[in-house]
């Protein structure tokens, strides 16, 4: 589970750094064609944001307020889903595996 919510604060510190180092461009960042008053917001709020963002795209349910404009953060979103659905399947598939490896086998 810690390895989910450290994936989900690195994509939400990612997804910033991408809209900050392409200056909030509208046509190329979600800050600048979503959010244009965040750029000027607390730390926090920004952190928040992009939390938000991470958070929602890591659970697969996509409210759809703030989506990737450029193809920097296209990319970051696929890679990001695709990585946490495999965090997922581990997740959720590990307790099933079982916890012996079962009898020695036979010679």
């Amino acid at each position: 589970m810690s390895v989910l919510l450290l994936s989900i604060h690195v994509a939400a510190c990612l997804f910033w750094s991408l809209s900050r180092a392409n200056h909030f461009d509208p046509a190329a960042t979600w800050v600048g064609a979503h959010a244009p008053d965040l750029e000027a917001a607390p730390k926090a709020s920004q952190y928040l944001a992009s939390l938000y963002w991470s958070t929602i795209t890591a659970s697969t349910v996509g409210y759809g307020d703030f989506y990737p404009v450029g193809e920097a953060e296209q990319a970051l979103t696929v890679i990001f889903v695709l990585v946490n659905i495999w965090l997922l399947a581990g997740i959720v598939g590990g307790p099933s595996l079982p916890s012996h490896p079962g009898p020695p086998p036979r010679r």
